[in-house]
C-alpha cells in the first residue's frame, strides 16, 4: 500500500522539502529562453528592467544581504510567517504573517528579492509575496502537499513539487509568474520529493519512487533514470553541483548519499555513508562546489561531505531540533540551517571553515526553509560580504 511519506515526515522530523517546462511559450520561444537569461516581453520575471519597462524598478529592500525564512509553526501550522532577516545585523526587517496558508514549508525568491513563492503544504497552494509591501498578492492552487519551489533562471516559471498523498501520485506544477497561473503539470513518478534545475535551463532532476529522474524541460518528458541500488531505500534529498555535472541523491533509509554523473546518468563511485544516527533529509552543495551538507533529523545535526574525495567527514555539526533545510552564502563561507522543532532559536548560522555554529537566531515558530538574497549593487552576481 502506498503511503504519503511526506505528510508523516513533516511532523515527525524527516525533512524532505527546501534559486527553470513550459507550455507557457511556444517551442521556439522556449528555446530562446534557454539560450538567454533575458525574459520574453510577456514575462514579468525577475530580470525586468529598463529594457522592458522603460525604467528600472526600485529595489525592494535597501542594499544588503538578506535571509528569507519560512516559519511553518510545525506541527500546528497556524502561526506561520515569512521573516526577512538582515544578515549583517541578524535583525528582522520585515514580517509577513497574514495571508499565508497552513504549514508553509518551502520558499523560492526572485534574484532581486522583489517576490517570494511559498509552498503551503496543508493547503495545496503557493503564496506569492511582494517584498516591498510585505503582503501576499496572490494564492495559486497547485497539487496535493506541495513540498518545494524552484525558480527558472529568468524568473518566468516556478516549479512546485507536489508530493501527493495516498490516492494521488503528485507531480510538478509549472507556474507562469507573469500570470500566477499553473500552465502545466509534469508527471515524474509517484510521490516526488525534490527537484533541482540544471544551470543550462534545459533539464531538471527529481527524486521519486526511490529513483533519480532527468526531465527535459522543453518537452516535459522523463529522459533518464537512475534507480537506487538499495531496493529498500528511500531517496528524499537532492542537490546539484553548480556546473550541473553531478547530482547527489540522499537515501534516508540507509543514511547515505548516491553520486550521479548527470552527463551519463550513471552512478559514480560507491555510496557515501553518513555519520550520525540517521533520517538523512535535504542536501545542499556550496557555491564553490567543495562541500555537501546533509540534514539528519534523528540526531539534530548536519553531515558534511567533501565532494573532491566523495567522503563524509567523521564528525557532524549539531544544530537545532529537526533540521530541515540548508542555504549557503554566495562565498560558501557560511551555511544557514533551519530547524523546525527548535523555538525560539531555530535558525543556525554555520561557519563552513570551522564547522562551528556561530549564531542561533530567533525567526519565529518552526523555521522550515531559508533562501539567501543579495539586494542592490552586485545582486545580479550575488556578491557576498563577510559576517561582522
Amino acid at each position: 500500500m502506498r503511503v504519503s511519506i511526506r505528510s508523516a515526515a513533516l511532523v515527525c522530523g524527516v525533512s524532505m522539502a527546501f534559486v527553470s517546462a513550459a507550455p507557457v511559450c511556444s517551442a521556439a520561444a522556449a528555446s530562446d529562453l534557454v539560450r538567454s537569461a533575458r525574459p520574453s516581453p510577456s514575462c514579468s520575471g525577475d530580470l525586468r528592467g529598463p529594457e522592458l519597462t522603460g525604467q528600472a524598478a526600485p529595489p525592494p529592500l535597501p542594499q544588503g544581504e538578506y535571509a528569507f525564512v519560512v516559519n511553518s509553526d510545525n506541527p500546528q501550522g497556524t502561526d506561520s510567517s515569512l521573516v526577512i532577516l538582515d544578515r549583517r545585523t541578524d535583525t528582522v526587517v520585515k514580517t509577513v504573517s497574514k495571508g499565508l496558508g497552513r504549514l508553509p514549508n518551502a520558499i523560492a525568491v526572485q534574484r532581486s528579492g522583489a517576490t517570494s513563492y511559498i509552498a503551503n503544504f496543508a493547503d495545496a497552494s503557493v503564496s506569492v509575496v511582494d517584498t516591498r509591501t510585505a503582503a501576499v498578492t496572490a494564492t495559486v492552487p497547485v497539487g496535493e502537499q506541495p513540498a518545494q519551489v524552484a525558480l527558472s533562471a529568468d524568473g518566468c516559471r516556478a516549479y512546485v513539487v507536489n508530493t501527493g498523498d495516498i490516492s494521488t501520485a503528485g507531480g510538478v506544477s509549472v507556474i507562469d509568474t507573469a500570470t500566477n497561473r499553473v500552465t502545466d503539470t509534469l508527471t515524474v513518478g509517484f510521490n516526488p520529493l525534490r527537484i533541482e534545475l540544471a544551470p543550462d535551463g534545459r533539464s531538471a532532476y527529481a527524486v521519486t519512487d526511490n529513483t533519480l529522474v532527468r526531465i527535459d524541460l522543453r518537452t516535459g518528458q522523463t529522459v533518464g533514470t537512475v534507480r537506487n541500488p538499495n531496493t529498500g531505500g528511500l531517496l528524499v534529498g537532492l542537490a546539484l553541483t553548480p556546473d550541473g555535472t553531478r547530482a547527489y541523491a540522499v537515501d534516508s533509509a540507509a543514511g547515505r548519499v548516491l553520486a550521479v554523473d548527470t552527463r551519463t546518468m550513471t552512478l559514480t563511485g560507491g555510496p557515501i555513508d553518513l555519520p550520525g544516527i540517521g533520517l538523512a533529509g535535504n542536501a545542499a552543495v556550496s557555491p564553490d562546489g567543495r562541500l555537501l551538507y546533509v540534514t539528519e533529523s534523528a540526531s539534530n545535526d548536519v553531515a558534511v561531505v567533501d565532494t573532491a574525495t566523495a567522503t563524509a567527514r567523521p564528525g557532524t555539526i549539531t544544530v537545532g531540533r529537526n533540521p530541515t533545510n540548508v542555504a549557503f552564502t554566495p562565498d560558501s563561507g557560511h551555511a544557514y540551517v533551519t530547524s523546525s522543532l527548535d523555538d525560539p532559536k531555530g535558525l543556525s548560522v554555520v561557519n563552513t571553515a570551522t564547522s562551528k555554529v556561530e549564531a542561533r537566531l530567533n525567526t519565529g515558530s518552526g523555521p522550515f526553509d531559508v533562501a539567501l538574497v543579495t539586494v542592490g549593487e552586485g545582486s545580479g552576481s550575488r556578491g557576498e560580504h563577510p559576517r561582522p
